[in-house]
């Protein structure tokens, strides 16, 4: 377990609860639902995520052996579960990776530890690359262009994992430089309010006031309808009644989360207005 990296873990625990789900409903036969499961974790994790993080990790000669175990034990079960939807083209994939004499032979993937901590830790990593990446389009920022970002984290174990996976960070984010510290203020910076990341990209001449205006009203306006809606819903005496705690928790932590990104936003944006 120690050589696994956070990528490792986050892919083998969704792939725990993925096991778990598509049990679920293939023993009430819904087999649609099961396929749409199969097919986010799939598409949107497996290969968007993994694999392309796999690619950093592979040039790691120290972590590059256990990261080949884990896509190949996460491709077979893939397969596995694919099985019942295209049995024909599983089983000529699972014997050139494998073996045993056919797929049918082969255990059903069983469901084992899924490790909350690391799902938590890579959904915050996921977040911030995908909303720099989204700030590139926005701006039409070539990919190509390697930007100077600065992260200022603020969480101490968050901290210490993207100090840990920085040459990740530095290939997903492509960065000139990348700076894990409290932001200097010198430079004027493009302001990415996260819930335990936020990143300051220095602007440069990419882009102009008026669009990062615009940009950040943009959070603004988005912010402000998450907030009502989770006012509206926390102010909702049946929602207060019949809620479980958890789930009270979890809406009343969404709406701290919420308001404090939006001072963020408006604290930014009077440097402008």
């Amino acid at each position: 377990d120690k050589k696994l990296t956070l990528f490792d873990k986050w892919i083998l625990s969704r792939l725990n609860q993925v096991i778990k789900q598509t049990d679920r409903y293939f023993d009430k036969y819904e087999f649609v639902e099961a396929s749409r499961i199969l097919y986010n974790f799939i598409w949107n994790e497996f290969a968007n995520w993994y694999l392309e993080l796999s690619k950093v990790t592979l040039q790691n000669e120290k972590q590059k052996q256990t990261t080949q175990a884990v896509l190949l034990y996460v491709l077979k079960s893939i397969l596995k579960l694919l099985h019942p939807y295209i049995p024909f083209v599983t089983e000529k994939l699972y014997k050139q990776l494998s073996d045993e004499e056919t797929i049918t032979l082969s255990h059903w993937p069983i469901a084992g530890r899924v490790t909350k901590t690391a799902i938590d830790e890579f959904a915050h990593i996921e977040d911030l690359i995908t909303k720099i990446r989204n700030l590139r389009n926005e701006y039409q920022i070539a990919p190509s262009k390697p930007l100077d970002i600065t992260l200022v984290i603020k969480d101490d174990k968050l901290t210490k994992v993207a100090k840990t996976y920085r040459t990740h960070l530095e290939k997903f984010l492509n960065t000139k430089v990348l700076t894990i510290d409290a932001f200097s203020g010198k430079e004027e910076a493009v302001f990415i309010s996260g819930s335990q990341i936020d990143a300051y990209i220095l602007k440069a001449d990419l882009i102009d006031v008026a669009a990062l205006i615009e940009q950040l009203n943009k959070q603004k306006v988005q912010l402000e309808l998450e907030i009502a809606r989770s006012k509206s819903l926390l102010e909702n005496p049946n929602f207060i009644a019949k809620a479980p705690e958890t789930k009270l928790k979890l809406e009343t932590d969404k709406y701290k989360d919420y308001m404090k990104q939006y001072d963020q936003v408006l604290e930014e944006l009077k440097n402008y207005v």
